[in-house]
């Protein structure tokens, strides 16, 4: 048995590492073997996500304070804590790939981001949001795109004018 003081830590545990998260996947995984938790938790930590399992009233009493309306109903029964530390949407898809392979063993029971919490079709629905890398490229290609068309029309300016100039070259040439 674990002493109040030990309760105490663990709490403080995993507040902090909630407040340093930028967002939560809460999971029922007690149905997926050895070989696929080790799996899971191998593809987790390939996009920053700490996979972990504390007691669920540990974990109401670490987050009481924010006041996420609904979460104390996830935190009941058999349940994985995943922590974000990196992107949210890459986290989620994570899960709902890993859904997809053992459908009737994984259970993805909610998700809380910004203080907002998601259910299950919520945390699938971030996992359809494209990562970060591939957003911040849309945005460089919406950038670029006004800017390369200006710059064509300043090269156009200018090698018409050198066309123009040299016509007149000739001209002058025919001429003389």
């Amino acid at each position: 048995m674990i002493t109040r003081s030990e309760k105490e830590a663990v709490v403080r545990e995993i507040r902090k590492i909630w407040d340093e998260s930028n967002g939560v996947i809460i999971i029922d995984a007690q149905k997926l073997n050895a070989g696929a938790i080790s799996e899971l938790r191998k593809q987790c930590r390939e996009v920053g996500v700490k996979l972990t399992v504390f007691k669920n009233t540990l974990v109401k009493l670490a987050v009481k304070d924010l006041e996420i309306e609904g979460l104390a109903e996830q935190l009941k029964g058999p349940t994985a804590t995943a922590f974000a530390m990196e992107e949210v949407p890459a986290a989620a898809k994570v899960f709902s790939e890993f859904k997809k392979l053992y459908p009737k063993k994984l259970k993805l029971k909610a998700g809380v981001m910004e203080g907002k919490l998601f259910d299950s079709e919520g945390v699938r629905a971030l996992a359809s949001i494209p990562s970060r890398e591939i957003l911040l490229g849309m945005v460089a290609c919406a950038f670029n795109g006004p800017i390369t068309k200006f710059a064509r029309v300043l090269q156009a300016n200018i090698t018409g004018l050198a066309r123009v100039l040299d016509a007149v070259r000739e001209e002058k040439e025919k001429a003389a």
